[in-house]
């Protein structure tokens, strides 16, 4: 039995991709999407603190998400809409990772502001002070982008690049 069970150990090792490319994974709780992972949180923290938080050693050094095609924002949109306790309790959803800084848009981890996904009327910097964005609940559309003080208290979704 200990021969068979042996012999079954080399062949799969023999027959695995010398690439590693079956080897790439999440960390627990994390979820996959594409080469990234990606966890909501539900605790209520300001921009800064979930930026924080995100980059904690506890969450694998990552960041906030930065949302770079239509794809990956219906995904954190489902995320956010699968592991949310309440998501018809308010219009303020959660935080992503883009800011405003001086008078250009900037992803936290320093990606490229190609892809944009803005509600209507938006961003509009309402009173002078919104600085960061979160995925907005609006009319039932969970897609779309608004600008708020950083100061809110709102979920937020973390991501990190899938380990190898």
């Amino acid at each position: 039995m200990g021969i068979v069970l042996l012999l079954g150990i080399i062949i799969a090792v023999a027959a695995s991709p010398s690439d590693g490319s079956l080897c790439r994974k999440c960390p627990k709780f994390w979820l996959q999407n594409g080469n990234k992972c990606y966890r909501f949180y539900a605790s209520l923290k300001t921009w800064d603190e979930a930026s924080k938080a995100c980059s904690s050693c506890e969450n694998s050094h990552g960041k906030l998400v930065s949302i770079g095609s239509e794809d990956e924002n219906k995904f954190v949109s489902t995320l956010w809409q699968t592991y949310n306790n309440n998501p018809s309790a308010s219009g303020y959803t959660y935080w992503i990772g883009l800011r405003r800084s001086g008078s250009t848009w900037r992803w936290c981890d320093k990606s490229p502001y190609r892809y944009k996904k803005w509600g209507a009327g938006e961003p509009n910097n309402s009173g002078g002070k919104e600085n960061c964005v979160h995925q907005w609940k609006k009319n039932d559309n969970y897609l779309t982008w608004n600008d708020i003080p950083c100061d809110y208290m709102l979920p937020y979704v973390c991501e990190i690049p899938m380990e190898k």
